[in-house]
């Protein structure tokens, strides 16, 4: 009788510590796709607030001292950020790759994922037209 109810404690305590992964998503591979998606909606979005931000300060910069060190700033900042996307990046592929794979998602679940990367994708074109302003307002102030 003591052994019955050892091994019934036992896997309720079992299921109990594996139930917060499966609300997480872990298993659902959409749902994992979903959450790194976000991730990277975040990161693309911190980097435009940021390298727009950045951005003002070189144009509004008077002096070549003064704009040499935003814009070095600006390169850092843009090193740093774009990594960040990079790996986020790398996660939604793989993510992609576990989905197609098991053959998950509904239509609606795929025409949301690209729409989101389309977005993420004009994001990025718009961070790259700010990396050539941020350039072309250095080299002029200096």
């Amino acid at each position: 009788m003591r052994t019955k109810l050892t091994l019934a404690t036992g896997l309720a305590a079992a299921v109990a510590a594996v139930a917060p992964f499966g609300a997480l998503g872990f298993g659902n591979p959409v749902l994992v796709l979903d959450g790194d998606l976000a991730t990277l909606a975040s990161a693309v979005k911190n980097a435009q607030t940021t390298l727009s931000a950045d951005l003002a300060k070189i144009q509004a910069s008077t002096g070549k001292p003064a704009a040499k060190t935003a814009y070095a700033k600006f390169k850092a900042d843009k090193a740093t950020l774009i990594g960040a996307i990079q790996t986020a990046r790398g996660t939604v592929k793989s993510d992609l790759a576990d989905v197609h794979a098991e053959k998950a998602g509904t239509p609606d679940d795929k025409a949301a994922t690209k729409k989101q990367l389309a977005a993420d994708k004009a994001a990025l074109a718009e961070i790259t037209a700010a990396a050539k302003q941020a350039l072309a307002a250095a080299k002029a102030a200096g």
